[in-house]
């Protein structure tokens, strides 16, 4: 169930504080203008912001470059008018906000969907131009991506909320970002990913192992410090860890 404190966020908002991580000249009241922009004309039902956004605006999947970290970045996304699953359907989501179409986020495994908030057996593929699902739909999908011999859960088509959407739009950059060996976005990219609720315990100590092999230690220490608060159960074990790296200071 959403929080309240989410249902305060809008999507397109938290996507841009993400992107402004990755580039410092980003203005956020000019991206939400260019989105206020393509609204226009998507008429006040499903099909005109299916017809406005993959037809009219030509947004698609990209194809050829899915790990390009750039499809996880909206402004290049609205730039460019493709992108993968979540950005896409972040960019539906809020083009359908705008002009009262409520569409809700779903994170299926491996692909991420939208549903109809107004008839929960109503899915779109944000990837695949827009494309119209049923719940069979759905799972035929998941098995074509995931392996036909895994197990599918209907509850993965239940809508998630904007922490969660946010998480895993932070989840893609980091494994872009460690398979690239980019330390520097997988700093701001683990730092975000702590400050998300319901994010592992564990990346603190990812983060804390990224911030050593930079030469921060005091900063991987102060992580460390935290994290024995979150988590007392090794609290011991996290505060002796951060006393070895500040040792490194001497």
């Amino acid at each position: 169930m959403m929080s309240a404190a989410e249902d305060q966020i809008n999507l397109d908002e938290a996507a841009l504080l993400v992107a402004a991580h990755a580039d410092a000249t980003l203005s956020m009241p000019k991206e939400l203008a260019r989105l206020d922009q393509m609204a226009d004309g998507a008429g006040s039902d499903l099909d005109g912001v299916l017809k406005r956004v993959f037809r009219e605006l030509g947004f698609v999947g990209n194809q050829t470059s899915y790990y390009d970290p750039a499809n996880s970045m909206l402004p290049t996304v609205l730039e460019r008018r493709t992108g993968i699953p979540i950005t896409l359907a972040i960019v539906t989501i809020e083009i359908a906000r705008r002009v009262g179409v409520s569409l809700l986020p779903v994170g299926m495994p491996g692909h991420f969907l939208i549903r109809s908030a107004d008839d929960p057996d109503v899915f779109i593929d944000p990837f695949m131009s827009g494309e119209r699902l049923d719940r069979d739909g759905c799972e035929i999908a998941f098995h074509r991506l995931q392996g036909a011999d895994i197990p599918f859960d209907d509850q993965w088509l239940e809508p998630i909320g904007a922490f969660d959407v946010v998480g895993r739009l932070l989840n893609n950059l980091k494994g872009i970002y460690t398979a690239s060996l980019k330390r520097q976005h997988l700093i701001w990219v683990l730092t975000l990913r702590i400050a998300v609720p319901g994010v592992p315990l564990s990346e603190h100590r990812e983060l804390a192992a990224v911030l050593a092999s930079a030469g921060r230690f005091l900063d991987a220490a102060t992580v460390l410090d935290r994290l024995s608060g979150l988590d007392p159960e090794h609290g011991d074990e996290h505060q002796w860890d951060a006393e070895a790296l500040r040792a490194q200071l001497n």
